[in-house]
């Protein structure tokens, strides 16, 4: 087991974004602000948090929650990173011609929401969870004042989706539909995930957190893992369907299992075990 965490490890650091040596710039909403700190929301609902102690703030007279800003920055975006330049744009009076159909100022970062039945800034009243690809892309969560619903935003564009909570049958919530090729969220452990096909998309931390290993078995058979760490969520793909697996006690070693498919680890071994399927495989773990 000491070895599979070691490579577990080192696959989970390439997770990471590469750096890039040209210049980025972000436009967006400021929603919070210190005297070393700055927090932004763009077009496509992605929260961007950038330092200020070395910023040119030339541009800036004043900032309140509300301007608008731009803000450029040298590398690929990462939280907390350095901007090199910010320019502000206080907020414009409106008379209500920024306002959409349901009375929804956009220019001040208000969206409708469905579950809500109210314009709401989704950085502000939502949960955000981030693509577990290391992409940039985000979906925030808004429950319904029950919760017995729940809206997700996402940041690429593509439409909202509404799930409804369900009880599973472990005990505890779920949000989806009855197809099963819908979106699906869950509260693992510490993690919010949003899966859809036995994949997981988005979780809270991004792409943190994740442990990936190949195993291969005696006949060339293949299965890919990622543990989400902080969930205690296993996602496995075998012959070409993936299955989301929850973490239980085993006396040695790790085990992850749903009502379809089993998998135990030691070491560097691992047994897949399938519904239906009296034999089990046994894998081993490719360096």
């Amino acid at each position: 087991m000491r070895t599979l965490l070691l490579s577990f490890a080192i696959v989970g650091l390439l997770c990471g974004c590469s750096s890039k040596s040209d210049y980025g710039e972000a436009r967006g909403i400021v929603c919070d602000a210190t005297m070393n700190t700055v927090t932004i929301v763009t077009d496509d609902n992605d929260t961007l948090s950038f330092s200020t102690v070395d910023t040119d703030k030339s541009g800036v007279d004043g900032l309140l929650l509300g301007d608008t800003a731009e803000i450029t920055y040298r590398g690929r975006y990462e939280k907390g990173m350095g901007a090199l330049k910010m320019v502000s744009y206080p907020q414009r009076a409106l008379l209500g011609g920024d306002r959409d159909e349901y009375g929804c100022i956009g220019s001040a970062g208000y969206v409708w929401s469905v579950v809500s039945q109210d314009c709401i800034r989704v950085f502000e009243k939502g949960i955000r969870t981030e693509s577990v690809r290391g992409d940039n892309r985000s979906v925030y969560i808004v429950f319904s004042p029950d919760s017995s619903q729940v809206e997700l935003f996402f940041s690429d564009g593509q439409p909202n989706e509404i799930l409804e909570r369900r009880t599973l049958p472990s005990g505890g919530f779920a949000w989806n539909v009855e197809d099963d090729d819908t979106y699906m969220l869950e509260k693992c452990g510490n993690e919010w995930l949003v899966s859809r096909g036995g994949k997981v998309l988005y979780a809270s931390t991004g792409c943190e957190n994740q442990l990936k290993a190949e195993f291969v078995g005696a006949k060339g058979e293949k299965l890919s893992a990622v543990f989400f760490t902080q969930a205690g969520v296993a996602q496995i793909r075998y012959n070409g369907i993936d299955y989301l697996l929850r973490q239980y006690v085993t006396a040695s070693g790790y085990g992850y299992r749903n009502p379809l498919a089993d998998i135990r680890g030691k070491g560097q071994q691992v047994t897949l075990s399938l519904a239906g399927n009296d034999t089990s495989i046994d894998f081993v773990e490719q360096k």
